[in-house]
Order: structure tokens, then sequence, then C-alpha cells
């Protein structure tokens, strides 16, 4: 704090207390323990001196993060995250028991020496309005989530299922019904068709995307990775070459190029869009140097007029991710256009794909068409 207060940056400083509420499965914290062996029916062991300590539950502490982030507050401010209440291990293991009667308390501790530690959270309720859940009130809702409906022992074999539980999704899809319907039936079409890689829906697949997004050609493709690897094979990319990549995207634009045995050299985000860096692009090229690839990030499209531009002055294949760009345009043109390749190709990633025919024509047959 004193290091940004010597810049003028004002700053906030959450110190969190002992945090529980996560998977007792992945945790290495008392009550996690605590309710491991009530699951397994083992005793409860609490060694050592009587000493207390403040528990505060992982949605408070997130709680409190939000509010430090969306608050009012304009000074530099340092704030403990806790409760406030004392609460020793046999406090704890009394809660833990209250659900699991089967495991007994074995206490093997000293007298309580009268130290531990107690968050003052005066600073916090004051600035953030904020107030942290008590164990008791905490830990057995804890227990019921993860001991009860989360967790069924599988008895003899030392497993446990997990049920279904709440997460946050990526992107939660939607689909009216007219569309899921349509959906649907056409999904029974292909299933029913006898093709269920290839054939006339396929070839329909690849007309239209490559009517809809004006290129000559689109190939279908297994996967998303799958189309990243054909494309760079298909460049004749390989051990000791690098190829540009954002630093944010997903592991498959990386990964396609260990693929093939080149390096993935990282460039750094534009501060504005996130996408990949055209100025930091620039002082990544190396002799060894042979593509970029341009992700387009959530649909936002890279800024494809100063890439081309880098990628034609140093003779370099330029690829273009589009998985999350279908229908995304830069400069009133369609992205996936954009990509300039060696032997005048043009390439599209991660979407049904256009130019790769050399590669098919490699791999699939002379001619281009025989079925894989």
């Amino acid at each position: 704090m004193a290091q940004a207060h010597g810049y003028g940056i004002k700053s906030t400083i959450l110190r969190l207390f002992n945090v529980y509420g996560g998977d007792p499965k992945l945790g290495k914290e008392v009550i996690s323990i605590f309710i491991n062996r009530g699951l397994r029916g083992e005793p409860l062991v609490v060694k050592g001196p009587e000493k207390y300590r403040d528990f505060v539950h992982i949605e408070d502490v997130a709680e409190a993060f939000s509010k430090s982030v969306t608050g009012n507050n304009n000074n530099s401010i340092t704030m403990n995250i806790g409760t406030g209440t004392r609460t020793t291990l046999k406090q704890l293991a009394l809660m833990v028991n209250s659900r699991f009667p089967n495991s007994k308390i074995v206490v093997e501790m000293s007298a309580d020496d009268g130290t531990g530690l107690n968050a003052n959270v005066g600073v916090a309720k004051e600035a953030l309005e904020f107030s942290a859940r008590s164990p008791k009130t905490g830990i057995p809702k804890h227990i019921k989530k993860y001991a009860g409906e989360a967790h069924k022992e599988i008895r003899g074999t030392g497993r446990q299922e997990r049920s279904m539980m709440t997460r946050v999704p990526f992107a939660k899809p939607f689909f009216e019904a007219k569309d899921l319907d349509e959906i649907l039936d056409s999904m029974r079409n292909v299933l029913t068709s006898g093709w269920l890689t290839s054939g006339k829906n396929v070839e329909t697949l690849e007309r239209q995307f490559a009517e809809s997004v004006g290129t000559k050609e689109a190939v279908a493709v297994n996967s998303c990775t799958a189309a990243l690897h054909a494309s760079l094979l298909a460049l004749d990319i390989k051990y000791g070459d690098e190829v540009i990549v954002p630093s944010d995207t997903f592991v498959a634009t990386a990964n396609a190029v260990l693929y093939v045995g080149a390096t993935p050299i990282f460039a750094d985000s534009d501060p504005n869009t996130f996408n990949i860096s055209s100025t930091d692009v620039q002082q990544k090229i190396s002799k060894r140097t042979k593509a970029i690839i341009a992700v387009h990030l959530g649909g936002n499209p890279c800024d494809m007029r100063d890439l081309s531009e880098i990628a034609q002055d140093h003779r370099l294949s330029l690829l273009e991710d589009c998985a999350h760009a279908h229908g995304a345009k830069f400069q009133g043109r369609n992205c996936g256009t954009f990509g300039v390749a060696k032997e005048a190709l043009e390439f599209s990633a991660r979407s049904p794909k256009t130019g790769i025919q050399k590669h098919i024509k490699k791999y699939a047959g002379q001619d281009g068409k025989k079925d894989l």
C-alpha cells in the first residue's frame, strides 16, 4: 500500500481470515478435514492447545471483493474480512458432529492458553456495509450442500458420487421453440440418413456457409482444433518454425501449433479490445516466424487491416480463428476473408474452413473429393 500511495494510487487491501466453503474433497483446511472424516464415519480428532480463530465463508469473501470493487471508497484502506467471532477447533468439531453423529469427537488438547486470532471487522462493516455469516450458520449450510445433496457415499469403495450442482456456465444457450423444433427435425434427418460425417447435409452446410461468408470454398471438419491443425499442415509449418498467437485465447490455438512441431509465440493483448495486439505482433516477429493466428475473441474482430499489412510486409501466413465471429465484420468485410497465406490460399480457422483444399487433396485423394 505504501508503494501505491507513493505513486498516488488508491488501493484497497482485503485481509482474509480462515476461509471455508469450497469443495471439501479439495480443501485441506480444518473444516474440510472434519467433513471428510464425518463422511467416512471416522472420529473428529481435536489436538493441541485450544486456540480460537475467525472463520469466514467463501461466498462472503466473494461478496466483500465485489463490494470493494463497486463501492465508492476514494481512500486507500486495509480491512479484515471475517465474522468478528471467536471459534475454537472443539466448537467446529461439535458443529460438524451434529451432522455426523456417528463420528465421535476425540479431544487431545491442553488447556486453553488464551491465544488466537480474532478479526476486527469494524472497518469492513463501515466501508463496505458488509457483514459475514457466523460459523454456526455457515458450517451447517456448507455441510448440507456437500455432504447431504452433492455427495453420496458408495459403500465399500471409498469413492463418492457427485450430483449436479449449480455452476456458472460460459454462456447459457437459448433457442425459441420454433428454432428448437427445426434443429431437432434436422438432427433426426441426419441420424436416419445413413451419413453422419459427410453426405448431402455436410455439402449443403459447406456451400451455404461459403456463400454467407463470401469465400469460394468452405470445408467442414470435426472440431475447431482440427481446423487450425489442418490449416498449419497445409501451410507446411513444421519443427523449427514459430507462429505468433494471442495470449488471451483458448488453449487449442497454441496446441495446434505444437501439433505440427512448431513453437507458439504469445503476443500481448490490445488494452482496448483484449484481442491480439498488432503492435506486439510486430515486435515478436523473428527469422523463424511463419504465420500469425488472429482470434476474433467474443465476436469482436481483430484489427485485420494492421495484421494483414504486417503479414504481407513480412511474407507471413495469416490465419483467422472465427469460432466466436460467425457473421462478424471488420470495416464492412466478413471475418474469415482476410487471411493471407502462401500460395494465395485463404484460411478461416475454427469454423467451417476455407482454403485448405491443398491439405484435403493431399490426404483425401488427388481429386480432393474422396470421402474420408
